[in-house]
């Protein structure tokens, strides 16, 4: 996922991208003693989650590159947008769709988080139409995109959370 701004360092305040935790704020930067080593953290607080809380070492590569800045308004609607011509990510074998799909919300990426979501939207539509559904499994992948799309959309758009999927559909149809 990374940091837009490369390995520039977050302050407390900022707003970001967790993993696939959802919208958080840096509450503060502190130093914490875990596992008998005193190291800087950053505090994450989610937005939506009042009892969720991560400590990030400020430190670790890793943790910190799987933090990212919360997207623009214009940036939203330009991955909205795009998502009009973004790739079908269906896999028909169940074992290499789950790792395909596994892959796509931990990367973080959200021209492809949008591009699952738009395929599993349109795959639970057909389903539905035909008296069926998905699979428990894509089921689940597909609230997880959508949560993390829509935590951070209505964030930046300032809508509801009920409004987001709405939102999406009424521009893609504009």
């Amino acid at each position: 996922m990374g940091s837009s701004k490369g390995n520039a360092a977050f302050s407390k305040g900022d707003c970001v991208i967790y993993k696939c935790n959802g919208i958080c704020r840096i509450s503060e930067i502190q130093k914490r003693d875990f596992a008998g080593e005193k190291r800087d953290y950053y505090v994450l607080q989610s937005l939506y989650d009042g009892h969720s809380t991560w400590y990030v070492p400020v430190d670790s590569v890793e943790l910190v590159g799987a933090m990212s800045r919360v997207l623009s308004v214009d940036e939203v609607n330009s991955l909205i947008d795009d998502s009009r011509e973004s790739e079908d990510v269906w896999e028909d074998d169940f074992k290499k769709r789950s790792e395909k799909f596994s892959g796509i919300v931990r990367s973080g990426d959200r021209a492809q988080v949008m591009s699952l979501l738009k395929t599993l939207s349109l795959r639970k539509k057909d389903a539905e139409a035909r008296r069926s559904k998905l699979y428990v499994s894509d089921e689940k992948v597909l609230h997880s995109v959508e949560k993390m799309i829509t935590e951070e959309f209505s964030y930046v758009l300032g809508i509801p959370r009920g409004e987001v999927m709405s939102y999406i559909a009424g521009r893609l149809e504009a």
